[in-house]
């Protein structure tokens, strides 16, 4: 199933640097401003059909963000989901290389007043 998502929320940002890292230090790390940051590139061989598709965070309205459970075996996490605007201006990378990266931020802690401003995925 294609579902427009981002990786993070306002809420699993900082949880994220908190499971990956020993208190004492993610502590201490989130008390700076933090990105973070996916690489998307192909694996085996270039992209020729359902290429990742990313929207501009800058036409995407706050109301557009659905924070949605995602469910892992050991625990429960947090995505965006995204609705339907008509405004959202999207892109793609038609046929790209094993040896070509899509650099995604999907979260900035200075960016958080209620909204991810990152992009997101289909």
């Amino acid at each position: 199933m294609l579902v427009v998502h981002n990786d993070f929320t306002a809420t699993s940002g900082s949880r994220r640097v908190r499971d990956h890292l020993p208190p004492a230090e993610a502590n201490a790390r989130l008390q700076h401003r933090f990105a973070e940051i996916n690489v998307w590139r192909p694996i085996r061989r270039p992209v020729e059909s359902t290429p990742l598709a990313v929207c501009d965070a800058r036409s995407i309205d706050p109301v557009d963000f659905v924070p949605t459970d995602f469910v892992y075996r050991e625990k429960v996490g947090e995505v965006y989901r995204l609705v339907y605007n008509p405004k959202h201006r999207w892109f793609y990378f038609p046929g790209l290389e094993c040896n070509e990266v899509i650099l995604l931020k999907c979260y900035d802690s200075s960016q958080m007043k209620g909204a991810v401003l990152g992009a997101f995925s289909i």
